[in-house]
């Protein structure tokens, strides 16, 4: 009796890869490892080369994903094992871990892509920003400086002024008191 979603493993004659995933068989949907497990466990006729291909597995799994999807894979392949030892195999079951671990490589790849393009955006607006705020205060410096400058002119014109209006009054106070005193003097010889 097979229920749906298990396909019975010797409907499965040998590894088949599936045109778009190669890793998996199409008969099947196994991956090449899980396939190979499963022929020997049902065969019986070679539990060395079994477990050596299991460890095989394991350690290319431990170079490749994280401890997280590690031990999710772990789970799978022991609901698998219980599966293959009743001579059923659940369809889908090893493709979904496979694709899982696939994703597990991919997914954070594309996260810290993700994140560096973030990164890199903020660093971009921080860099705007300054340079806005920048500008920004070279403008402010320079009205600054051209109202100093102003200031320092009209303050100079109105001393200036100030002073030229000082020596128009000396010079006037001069020229009366002289004229005063030609006329006293011009007084004096007439008497």
């Amino acid at each position: 009796i097979f229920f749906s979603g298990f396909v019975a493993m010797a409907d499965c004659d040998g590894f088949e890869p599936n045109a778009f995933k190669p890793k998996i068989c199409r008969n099947c949907r196994k991956t090449e490892e899980q396939h190979v497990v499963a022929k020997s466990k049902e065969d019986e006729k070679a539990p060395k080369a079994t477990e050596e291909l299991k460890q095989q597995t394991v350690e290319a799994k431990e170079g490749e994903q994280s401890t997280a999807q590690e031990q999710k894979e772990d789970a799978c392949q022991v609901v698998e094992e219980g599966a293959e030892e009743e001579g059923e195999v659940m369809e889908g079951e090893g493709v979904e871990s496979e694709e899982e671990g696939e994703g597990g490589t991919e997914e954070p790849s594309k996260k810290e892509e993700d994140k560096e393009e973030d990164k890199l955006k903020e660093e971009e607006e921080r860099l705007k920003e300054e340079e806005e705020q920048r500008a920004k205060r070279e403008e402010e410096e320079r009205v600054q400086k051209e109202e100093e400058e102003r200031i320092k002119r009209e303050k100079e014109e109105e001393e200036r002024l100030k002073r030229d209006e000082e020596e128009r009054k000396q010079r006037e106070e001069e020229d009366r008191i002289k004229k005063e005193e030609e006329e006293r003097l011009k007084k004096e010889e007439e008497e």
